[in-house]
């Protein structure tokens, strides 16, 4: 049996409406439901304001923003800066004059090295063998061998 057909094949069709009753009963609720969705989505457009339009929405103390941290009684003192804060940066000049052609730092350059050491305390240059394994590291990963006349850190 079709859409629109008759029942029992005589009478009017099954979706046919001669009184109006159930045209003006979805007109009805389509404007209820449209009112709905409106006054929904200024609540969220009000929400999102900041603004609350009904004082008992569920769970709303939850969404209010934080009190934030409590007022300092006094701020801060400031720290003075340390001498090397203070020390004025190498010009563009002295540091070219401190650099060689392979683009590092030729030691006791124009800057000075002002009895820093070119390495970190416990940091030594490694020695190279010049045997050759043919795919096989003389060493394990971190395990290189380094000079004996450098001593550990604090002695």
């Amino acid at each position: 049996m079709g859409l629109g057909t008759k029942v029992g094949g005589g009478g009017s069709p099954v979706l046919e409406d001669p009184t109006g009753r159930r045209a003006r009963w979805y007109r009805r609720a389509g404007r209820f439901v449209s009112l709905l969705f409106l006054v929904w989505f200024l609540a969220i457009v009000l929400g999102g304001l900041g603004l609350i339009p009904v004082a008992g929405i569920p769970f709303a103390h939850v969404l209010q923003p934080s009190q934030g941290p409590p007022a300092l009684a006094k701020p801060p003192q400031p720290r003075q800066p340390s001498a090397s804060d203070l020390r004025p940066a190498v010009s563009a000049k002295a540091f070219a004059a401190s650099v060689g052609k392979t683009g590092q730092q030729v030691p006791g350059g124009a800057t000075g090295s002002h009895g820093k050491s070119g390495t970190a305390p416990g940091q030594t240059k490694t020695t190279t063998t010049s045997t050759v394994s043919h795919g096989k590291s003389g060493a394990a990963p971190g395990q290189t061998k380094t000079n004996p006349s450098s001593t550990a850190p604090g002695q």
